[in-house]
């Protein structure tokens, strides 16, 4: 889960509802690299969206992006993004359909079993963490601890694995408030 653990907010644990203490505070104020990079890459979208915006107004109609798209682009387009049907996409809609496929696509690729949760070593895998050979007793230790860590930081019902709205969904969350927050050019 590498940096995407790092960068999960507070939110993860909106809805909180097992005995165990909700984990603590994931942040630290700074953006990890993964942040960064995801942040640039909606600056490359949001470029995208203002070109195909033609009327200003922050939403994309078919007739704006029909105008410079074939019918089908058009279509897929539309068939992708706008899940309320209205006819009418917004960078906020993009963004969402956008990360939460990118985040769900990443866990996926991680969940070996396919059981839905990542387990320890699922998660030492996607953090290019596992077992080396030679290593000391010490390196495995802190190497089990901090995994274990990640594991006890998402885990909010007990089980020992984080299932993707444990983890990587409350990344996802992160990702979508600060595009969406008005003071991004802090960020």
């Amino acid at each position: 889960m590498g940096a995407a653990s790092d960068a999960a907010s507070n939110g993860a644990t909106h809805g909180h509802t097992s005995s165990h203490p909700a984990p603590p505070p994931l942040t630290t104020g700074k953006l990890s690299a993964s942040e960064i990079l995801t942040l640039h890459t909606h600056s490359e979208a949001e470029d995208s969206f203002r070109e195909h915006d033609t009327d200003k107004d922050g939403v994309i109609t078919r007739a704006e992006l029909g105008a410079l798209q074939s019918n089908a682009t058009v279509a897929a387009w539309f068939d992708r993004y706008d899940k309320d049907g209205d006819g009418r996409v917004s960078l906020r809609d993009m963004a969402k359909v956008d990360y939460e496929s990118d985040t769900r696509a990443s866990f996926d690729a991680h969940d070996l079993d396919h059981d839905g949760k990542l387990d320890f070593e699922e998660i030492a895998a996607s953090m290019n963490m596992t077992k080396a050979e030679g290593a000391t007793a010490e390196q495995e230790k802190a190497r089990h601890d901090f995994i274990d860590g990640h594991i006890k930081r998402f885990d909010t019902d007990g089980d020992g694995k984080v299932s993707y709205a444990e983890g990587w969904g409350a990344f996802n969350r992160r990702m979508v408030e600060m595009v969406e927050s008005p003071h991004k050019a802090e960020l």
